[in-house]
């Protein structure tokens, strides 16, 4: 990893006195996953707004990574129809890179309506552009039957396309098409689909420590932990994981964690989960925040250090994205004057922010928490009302839930007439517990 040439976080506008080429490049390394700092791309969309408002010749390919930035954010759909957009004008400017990106877009649909034949043509000028995964693409759509094929043996052309130009990307020293030849054997739909060479390739991949070797080890991971076409080896999958994480993979991060936490398939060291999840904490991950707090207040064992605890966990509902869990972690820990002076009133409204952010999960953790009064002071009206939000939800088990509440009188009189409504409901959301019972 290149970090960026200069910190452009408190960047203004102004005249940054260097190329436009630096700021296009500085733009792609604050998009690129790493393991010292978060991706940010705000920042990144500044650096090439700036560039694309001069209108030079750097312009086109400024164009292009800021539409590939627009079409990954999940959070603005009309950001992304403006990044289909940038990236059909950088096209045009000569950028072919942007017909793969596009392509894809098209295939998969989402911003747009999947439209497989524009995605074959698109592919087909990545390919003129020099693109093996183009070429491995189109390939798989023929013989997946997406697209029609042109002739009979169209899908074998393009496999032995694509991997002769990737072998000559490779010879030409782009260590990371190692892993794409190496996931282009696992596909399902490979012309010479081969587990083993797949391996091979990913191995590779990982021993080249370029970029994508990450995901090489990730893959590699998942399958020696299932025992998918390899050998099930849970250390060997637990060493891959770790490299994997310790080069900002945060999907490993997380696996890795857990194992550690839960002495799956390895031996449990709490010591060494919170190392893992150190790091997601540094790239602002709210996941490890929750749960390298859990093991700062002392969830799982050990010393515990609940200001850290509490620490991370207010940083977890300051993100762009709150997340619930976190609010109902701070409720519980003022519930119980977990490291913190009880606060009731602190409590209720940290559970009141987890619960309007609508996330059904969490309304059934705190109902949980309130019926059975586990690390709250027992409530079972509140539980009921929060049963009742994550059923309305879709949440099934709430629904079976308030059956038993009703039905057995759990805290409460029994309510038959309840009980019945809400088994009613549950035969409709498909609980087979209760439409056996029905029958």
């Amino acid at each position: 990893y290149e970090p960026p040439s200069r910190d452009w976080t408190t960047w203004q506008g102004e005249d940054p006195g260097v190329p436009l080429l630096v700021m296009i490049e500085d733009a792609d390394r604050l998009m690129t996953i790493n393991p010292v700092r978060p991706v940010d791309a705000p920042t990144a969309k500044r650096l090439l707004e700036y560039v694309i408002a001069k209108d030079g010749p750097e312009a086109p390919r400024a164009r292009r990574l800021l539409g590939e930035i627009l079409i990954d954010d999940k959070l603005d759909p009309d950001a992304a129809v403006r990044g289909i957009a940038m990236l059909d004008k950088a096209l045009d400017e000569g950028q072919v890179s942007a017909a793969l990106v596009l392509a894809g877009v098209y295939e998969q649909g989402g911003p747009v309506q999947a439209d497989l034949n524009r995605a074959e043509e698109l592919y087909r000028r990545a390919i003129a552009g020099g693109s093996g995964r183009a070429a491995l693409r189109v390939s798989r759509l023929y013989r997946s039957g997406a697209v029609a094929s042109p002739e009979p043996e169209a899908a074998e052309r393009y496999w032995k396309l694509g991997m002769t130009m990737e072998m000559s990307d490779i010879a030409a020293g782009l260590c990371n098409e190692l892993q794409v030849i190496g996931a282009a054997y696992l596909d399902d739909f490979a012309v010479y689909r081969d587990a083993a060479l797949a391996r091979d390739w990913l191995e590779a991949s990982v021993d080249s420590k370029t970029y994508r070797a990450s995901q090489s080890a990730s893959a590699l991971a998942r399958r020696y932990m299932t025992g998918d076409e390899s050998p099930v080896d849970v250390p060997a999958a637990a060493v891959l994981l770790d490299f994997s994480s310790s080069r900002g993979n945060l999907q490993a991060t997380h696996e890795l964690g857990s194992m550690l936490i839960e002495g799956r398939g390895i031996p449990a060291d709490i010591g060494r989960a919170a190392e893992v999840f150190d790091r997601g904490v540094l790239l602002d991950d709210g996941f490890s925040m929750l749960q390298r707090g859990r093991i700062a207040r002392g969830d799982f064992g050990g010393t515990a250090d609940t200001a850290l605890a509490l620490e991370l966990f207010l940083r977890a509902t300051k993100l762009p994205q709150p997340l619930p869990e976190a609010f109902v972690e701070l409720g519980r820990m003022y519930a119980e004057g977990l490291g913190v002076p009880p606060d009731p009133k602190a409590a209720e409204r940290y559970f009141d922010s987890a619960i309007s952010l609508g996330d059904p999960a969490s309304m059934m953790r705190l109902a949980r928490a309130f019926r059975l009064g586990d690390g709250v002071t027992p409530d079972i009206r509140t539980a009921i009302r929060l049963y009742r939000q994550a059923a309305y939800l879709g949440r099934t088990d709430a629904v079976e839930t308030l059956v038993d509440i009703y039905r057995c009188g759990l805290g409460i009189e029994p309510d038959t007439a309840l009980a019945a409504t809400w088994r009613d409901r549950a035969v409709a959301a498909g609980a087979p517990r209760f439409r056996r019972e029905r029958s």
